[in-house]
């Protein structure tokens, strides 16, 4: 709780080990931390300015925010158009997706369009 992500190299013969909330993840003690260039985040809805309501946790935006302290990261919302809102209420922790992809568009943060 309050931590980054942390990602690890995985293959197809990578053990894998239940880690928190019984979810299978790569073995820790085999598997080397790697930094992602980019990262696709689930959410809730988002809006055209790619701001993303997630489930609340806060795990992504802490996440890029860390990442980003340090360099640059591409960071992506993978959604469905239904969930698109006119807008999202937005707080300083939150974090502005670079893109979100749905099944229709692609939304970008930069010119606002999709």
């Amino acid at each position: 709780p309050g931590m980054p992500l942390i990602f690890r190299a995985w293959r197809e013969d990578t053990p894998m080990v239940a880690g928190a909330f019984g979810i299978l993840e790569p073995d820790p003690s085999v598997c080397d931390i790697v930094d992602p260039d980019v990262i696709i985040a689930p959410l809730l809805a988002f809006d055209t300015g790619c701001v993303r309501l997630g489930s609340g946790s806060g795990f992504y935006d802490r996440t890029i925010a860390y990442i980003r302290s340090t360099r640059n990261v591409v960071a992506i919302g993978a959604g469905f158009d239904i969930q698109r809102m006119d807008q999202i209420p937005s707080e300083p922790h939150d974090v502005v997706m670079d893109m979100i992809i749905t099944e229709a568009a692609v939304y970008n943060a930069k010119d606002k369009t999709a």
